[in-house]
């Protein structure tokens, strides 16, 4: 892997545009985001509130879970708990108002 210490490389050369991180920044992008997923819920729309609701009611969080709205019906959850986080992503399988809740 080709190293940059102070800038971002942007590489043409393959069928779509590629950027390449130096490992300081990958490491810092790795650390910032590090208790979040993406999350879409597949087939239905639902409004921001409705959506926080029900995720509190089927993950029944230790500590407080932030939502961000993306655009295009995805959304950023933040965890605040390392264990609601693990939970989240080893039960698996969400659904709400009979729609998946892809990551």
């Amino acid at each position: 892997m080709w190293k940059c210490w102070r800038m971002t490389i942007i590489d043409r050369s393959v069928t779509f545009p590629t950027i390449i991180f130096s490992d300081r920044v990958h490491n810092q992008i790795d650390r910032n985001m590090r208790n979040y997923v993406i999350v879409h819920l597949l087939g239905r729309t639902t409004d921001f509130k409705v959506l926080l609701g029900q995720i509190h009611a089927i993950w029944k969080p230790l500590g407080e879970i932030q939502l961000i709205d993306l655009d295009n019906e995805y959304y950023l959850v933040r965890f605040t708990n390392k264990l609601d986080y693990a939970k989240f992503l080893i039960e698996g399988h969400w659904t709400i108002h009979e729609s998946f809740l892809t990551v």
